[in-house]
């Protein structure tokens, strides 16, 4: 499953969810390989991100505002 996720990264449609150089996608196949832990396809690092996309897209604005400062205060986003 970690292959098909780096390869899948790779495939991206938009560039700023693809890798930002080849050396990137190696070293992350490489990990991959070899059973290493990967930290973006860490589900912790993206579950917020998926919460927060559910509770807007069910008009929760509130808990979708709540997890987005959340994140700002962990510094995960620039709060401009």
């Amino acid at each position: 499953m970690p292959v098909s996720q780096a390869v899948h990264k790779a495939m991206a449609k938009g560039s700023p969810h693809r890798y930002r150089s080849a050396r990137e996608f190696g070293a992350t196949l490489q990990k991959a390989l070899h059973n290493e832990p990967i930290e973006f396809f860490n589900p912790a690092v993206y579950a917020p991100a998926a919460a927060r996309r559910r509770a807007y897209e069910k008009g929760d604005y509130d808990y979708a505002g709540e997890i987005v400062g959340e994140l700002e205060s962990e510094g995960h986003l620039d709060g401009k």
